[in-house]
């Protein structure tokens, strides 16, 4: 079910995932990559880890591994809105 759409959702939720790293003096995670299969993002966060377990003044690195999820959900009521009174971009004279 996981590649199909649930119900009210107009397409299947999509995944992207990044391997980031906390940055200690900015006191933010720094973003990462993304990747669009997992085990490819998990990858990349073990291979920075091991290059770089430590920050210039030698404090450790703090990974994480971040999925960002997306859905598409149907909007219920009218999907026509209501014509304007006059055309877009048109403003009254005076």
């Amino acid at each position: 079910m996981a590649d199909e759409a649930r119900q009210g959702e107009a397409h299947p939720a999509e995944h992207t995932w990044a391997a980031e790293l906390r940055d200690p003096l900015a006191g933010e995670w720094v973003p990462g990559t993304r990747y669009i299969d997992r085990v490819m993002a998990a990858n990349a966060l073990a291979h920075a880890k091991r290059i770089a377990p430590t920050w210039k003044d030698g404090t450790p690195t703090e990974p994480r591994l971040v999925r960002a999820t997306t859905t598409y959900t149907v909007e219920t009521g009218p999907a026509v809105l209501p014509a304007p009174s006059r055309p877009l971009g048109m403003r009254k004279l005076a």
